[in-house]
């Protein structure tokens, strides 16, 4: 078998990347997150409001997709030309309720809205819109709660937190950013993060080690029988580059133990081999750095090659298709 044009550089990516990362910081979006929180996906909200892939994710959670549409009309929001994010974060993982026959808490998931090129009207549009009904303490600050709709078990509320990040979802996932609080600043969140592309249109991270402790197995297929005891976050990111046939650079971080990073070399060769299978003479080698608690896999791929890796992830390609005539993020 042909070995695969791997660069793998532990002692010099921690003399190097080390060194930079005590400077890196996690994307915004991540930094502003919920502690209790197992998976996120996020994207610039020009293009994916619009991906029907992203409107496939939200119909996974219970009054998601409902409570997006009529926060949208309501407050007058156009996804076309907009700078913000809009980032799904999820208290149960991202996986495919109906297919399992399981059904997850309303309370599974959070809506955050950030960096929109208006916040002040933004705000304005949801406090004309949507009327108070209490409050909710988040970081020692009592925040107004803003009534969206309210269906049988569901209470689905809008809370503007002191950075001006806006969070939509049920009032029982909301505790979660007054309860658990912001991400600590040694979360292996945090440090997976800081690996990857703050910038990229499409990031997202899954926490494999805590739902392997879950009971009730609800870490997905793939990933459960791939990877190592011991991996604490997986963090990823994608971005495109320009033309028509563009070659996307995607970044995927680990952190664990040490003992279950040094046993994550093969499965990331085994993701680098689909960079490799079709490689065009314009795309860079894949990389891989490691320092002890930390790796990190650097490849470029074409869009079909992206869907793959990400599938494997148990994540969707919510990048548009430059196949099928979308414009790129």
């Amino acid at each position: 078998m042909r070995a695969l044009p791997f660069i793998v550089l532990p002692v010099l990516a921690t003399l190097m990347v080390g060194c930079k990362s005590q400077k890196a910081s996690a994307p915004s979006w991540i930094l502003a997150g919920p502690a209790r929180c197992e998976a996120a996906v996020s994207g610039q909200a020009s293009w994916l409001l619009e991906q029907p892939q992203f409107q496939v994710q939200l119909a996974k959670f219970p009054m998601a997709e409902q409570s997006l549409d009529v926060f949208l009309k309501r407050a007058h929001i156009a996804p076309h030309g907009e700078t913000g994010r809009v980032s799904l974060f999820a208290m149960d993982p991202i996986v495919d309720y109906v297919a399992r026959k399981t059904t997850p808490q309303t309370s599974s998931f959070l809506l955050q809205f950030q960096g929109f090129r208006d916040p002040k009207s933004l705000q304005m549009a949801v406090a004309e819109a949507f009327p108070i009904e209490g409050s909710l303490q988040v970081q020692g600050n009592d925040m107004p709660l803003h009534v969206v709709l309210d269906f049988n078990q569901a209470h689905i509320r809008i809370l503007t937190d002191l950075e001006g990040n806006l969070w939509l979802g049920d009032l029982a996932a909301l505790t979660n950013l007054g309860t658990g609080g912001p991400l600590p600043r040694r979360h292996p969140v945090l440090a997976a993060a800081a690996w990857i592309d703050a910038e990229a249109p499409l990031q997202g991270f899954l926490r494999p080690d805590a739902l392997l402790k879950d009971l009730s197995g609800r870490l997905p297929g793939d990933i459960a029988r791939e990877l190592p005891q011991g991996i604490e976050c997986l963090a990823w990111s994608v971005n495109p580059g320009r033309g028509d046939q563009p070659l996307y650079s995607v970044q995927i971080s680990i952190t664990g133990s040490p003992e279950g990073i040094l046993q994550t070399t093969p499965w990331m060769q085994r993701i680098s081999a689909i960079a490799t299978s079709i490689r065009t003479s314009s795309a860079a080698p894949p990389e891989l750095l490691q320092e002890r608690n930390r790796a990190l896999l650097r490849c470029q791929l074409s869009w079909d090659q992206v869907t793959q890796v990400l599938a494997r992830l148990e994540q969707p390609n919510l990048l548009p298709n430059p196949g099928k005539k979308h414009g790129h993020p």
